[in-house]
């Protein structure tokens, strides 16, 4: 009997011919963006996907029921297979498969716009995200009040005037530019604008075969360019950001960028009101990548001064290919003011080894105001207020923005690859982190601490980087895994409890916890639960249903994955007592509705340890279900597992994630064998001592320091809850202290005099979630390890156990 859906299935694997392309489908007449959740706007029905690689659908017990889930975009499905294909240029790669391709295709989708789901429930595609609308993260200009190029300076900026005394740029390195594009007629640019090769300037052919007519300086990628080998910014924020790279040097006009001599490739994306899709971003990405890998061209750097939407695989999946390319990812890590380890901001936020995330401070080396910040999540700062750069038409003005911060970095390491050009991209950006000057500004909202400098950067100048975040040891959390019909017990406390959330992707359900939760280094009084098997300790933004590579930021994921409440006996319960806290999500997975429920469930413990469990409750063969949903290792090519377990706080450096196909093998001997499986998480973060209670303080305003009228002696005043010791770390000149002292309280108080060492002038404490901090006034500033360790001795000596 042929399939109804026969058509589109045969549609579908046309489709996925290609190894791996990114689709982008849109609504008739939608190039007009539209708000989307939270402040991410979106190209409405439009998405960025990544497809199978080899994705077969007709073999397997999935493929009937997923394919049969696309009944409502069948008439879509078929609409498409009629219209004209409008594809952008294909860009090659080494392999047997093209990457990189961009299909945009005409549809007009339902009121329920569910396409992704869709998608990934029929395995169609790995990842599935709107279109979002990325954007050039400068503010509004202000007025011009200066016209020195202060970035640049010894003083206040990066010192590329030092580092001109040892090179000023070399026209064999190439930086792209992805952004509005770049006036390449402007005469402070022109002579440094890279020109492509392998193509013959307006002869109308495209001579590179790569897809681009006439891309002499680079291209344009925005969907509907009239003239997709022409880059020229119709905008003024590409060009701006070109001179800052790398304006020509010593010509007698304009302004100087960090080179005096370098190739800037033009690469557009973004349109004249300073907005882009996704989509073309990738493609602009893939195109430098295969200028670099196929054709021979020397880009060591990318300039990326542009942000918004969320979470993309397609486009982090695109950074890495760059990263495998040797090419460094410099993001400007925008302007909302946030704190980005809490609320993340792409692109910078990819944690990919080749992405430097870049703030912006003032010339008094002060965060701008509207810069975003991030001890873990922000790599370093560079100058981005009232910076003078080229504009279109001969133009020159100032700026202020992360987006001109970041062409400062980008330049920097333009100059290091000019003077050593077989460094690795990773000795790079080592190098670029460790030869930075300490800043006061980037304290507490970088990783690093610091400010680029050219000069020590060519110099290799190096000094040891502060230990991460604050110096505390590392906190994460070890897996024990059991299958729980084999034995064990299930928490089923919240089993019978009513239902507090019951609806597909829509909101997140916020429980006050009747305790502090420790939680990594800190603490939380209330989580937000998904439907989709996750809790967060920060309200999130977007849906959840896609799985990433780990759970996503501020979060426990008990078994992530797409649920879907069928009936009105599935959705969210909870039950709550005074040690812990028992969630379970009974729903069914999007992929396989009608086969019955899976329950999840998860105890969050008052001592810290949380306890997760996962059963199958299939009508017909649990056992299938269960090796359908967790990846079945025992197969010759073990197939993949539909969630996540893990935890994680504010990025990968912080979190830990369960290979689930280890797991299963753990505990069952073949998938012949039923499973319940159990994971308990254990914090590696010491919470208590010699039995005594555990004591959390909540805020930074409840750890105090003050130092005595007489200058030696520093007061320290704690509160919190319970009796018993709490751990206090140190840290003396932003050196922190590999000791760690134990203080008293009782009651939740607690109260301590401390010595103050000669040639401390800065002290900061912190215990639990709790910090504090004082300046000391001395002349001698020590800032030797082996002296700075011995100082922490003195001030931590009255808090050791006995």
């Amino acid at each position: 009997m042929n399939h109804p859906f026969s058509l589109t299935k045969s549609l579908l694997l046309r489709l996925v011919a290609a190894a791996w392309m990114v689709v982008c489908i849109a609504r008739e007449g939608g190039a007009i963006p539209a708000q989307g959740t939270g402040l991410r706007e979106v190209y409405p029905g439009e998405y960025v996907v990544t497809l199978n690689d080899g994705v077969s659908h007709t073999s397997g017990p999935m493929s009937a029921r997923s394919l049969s889930s696309l009944s409502n975009y069948a008439e879509i499905l078929q609409q498409l297979d009629r219209s004209t294909v409008v594809a952008s240029p294909s860009v090659g790669f080494s392999g047997s498969h093209a990457r990189g391709q961009v299909a945009s295709l005409s549809a007009t989708l339902g009121a329920e716009d569910l396409f992704c789901k869709e998608l990934l429930a029929a395995r169609v595609a790995t990842s599935c995200t709107p279109n979002y609308r990325v954007h050039t993260t400068t503010p509004s200009p202000s007025d011009p009040l200066m016209t020195s190029l202060w970035g640049l300076d010894s003083a206040s900026g990066i010192n590329a005037t030092g580092a001109w005394e040892v090179s000023t740029g070399s026209e064999d390195v190439v930086v792209a530019v992805i952004d509005t594009g770049i006036d390449y007629t402007h005469p402070d640019l022109a002579a440094n604008l890279w020109m492509n090769p392998g193509e013959i300037a307006l002869n109308g052919i495209d001579d590179d075969g790569n897809g681009y007519v006439d891309d002499v300086y680079g291209a344009n990628t925005s969907t509907g360019a009239s003239n997709p080998g022409d880059p020229f910014d119709n905008n003024e924020h590409g060009t701006h950001v070109a001179g800052t790279v790398g304006a020509v040097g010593g010509n007698g006009i304009g302004v100087v960028g960090v080179n005096h001599s370098v190739k800037l490739m033009a690469l557009k994306f973004m349109d004249a009101q300073g907005g882009g899709r996704l989509s073309d971003a990738i493609l602009a990405i893939e195109y430098m990548i295969d200028q670099k890998v196929n054709r021979g061209v020397n880009v060591r750097v990318a300039n990326n001064s542009w942000g918004g939407g969320g979470y993309s695989p397609a486009l982090h999946a695109a950074i890495e290919r760059a990263r495998a390319a040797g090419i460094i990812f410099v993001a400007a890590a925008g302007n909302a003011g946030q704190d980005t380890d809490l609320f993340p901001a792409y692109p910078a936020g990819y944690e990919v080894d080749n992405v430097v995330a870049v703030a912006a401070v003032d010339r008094d080396g002060t965060l701008a105001s509207f810069s975003n910040r991030g001890a873990e999540s922000v790599d370093i700062v560079a100058p981005g207020v009232d910076i003078v750069s080229t504009l279109p038409g001969n133009n020159y003005g100032q700026l202020s923005g992360t987006s001109m911060a970041a062409p400062h970095v980008a330049g920097a390491l333009a100059l290091l690859f000019a003077i050593e050009p077989a460094i690795t991209y990773q000795q790079a950006i080592a190098r670029l982190y460790e030869t930075g000057r300490s800043l006061q500004g980037a304290v507490g909202v970088t990783r690093t601490q610091r400010i680029v400098d050219a000069e020590r950067l060519v110099l290799n100048e190096r000094v040891e980087l502060p230990p991460l975040g604050d110096g505390l040891p590392a906190c994460g959390y070890n897996f024990q895994v059991s299958n729980l019909i084999a034995g064990g017990s299930i928490d089923t406390a919240a089993d019978a409890a009513p239902i507090v959330h019951q609806s597909d992707e829509e909101g997140y359900y916020r429980l006050s916890l009747p305790f502090e939760f420790p939680f990594f280094r800190g603490t939380t009084r209330s989580i937000y639960i998904s439907p989709n098997g996750v809790v967060y300790t920060n309200r999130p933004e977007n849906p959840d249903y896609q799985v990433a590579r780990r759970a996503p930021n501020n979060s426990i994921a008990a078994f992530q994955t797409d649920l879907t409440p069928r009936g009105s006996r599935q959705g969210v319960r909870v039950r709550s007592s005074s040690d812990r806290v028992t969630i379970a999500w009974r729903s069914e997975h999007y992929s396989l509705s009608g086969q019955g429920p899976i329950t999840v469930r998860l105890t969050l413990f008052r001592t810290g340890v949380i306890f997760s469990s996962i059963s199958f409750e299939a009508s017909q063969d649990p056992v299938t279900m269960a090796y359908t949903l967790l990846g079945n290792p025992f197969l010759s090519s073990p197939s993949v597992s539909l969630g996540l377990v893990g935890v994680s706080a504010t990025s990968t450096r912080l979190s830990s994630t369960l290979d689930l196909g280890d797991a299963v093998k753990q505990v069952v001997s073949s998938d012949r064998d039923p499973l319940s499986l159990g994971i308990a998480m254990l914090p590696t973060c010491s919470i208590s001592k010699e039995g005594a209670a555990v004591v959390r303080l909540a805020k930074a305003s409840k750890l105090r320091i003050s130092l005595a009228e007489r200058a030696r002696r520093l007061g320290l005043s704690l509160s919190g809850a319970g009796s018993g010791k709490v751990a206090v770390s140190a840290s003396i000149n932003g050196h922190a202290c590999t000791q760690t002292g134990w203080a008293s309280m009782t009651d939740g108080r607690g109260s301590q005099r401390l010595t103050v060492p000669v040639g401390a002038t800065q002290i900061a404490l912190r215990s639990g979630a709790a910090r504090g901090k004082v300046m000391v006034s001395q002349r001698v500033r020590v800032t030797s390890r082996a002296r700075i360790q011995k100082m922490c001795a003195t001030l931590l000596k009255p808090l050791t156990l006995k």
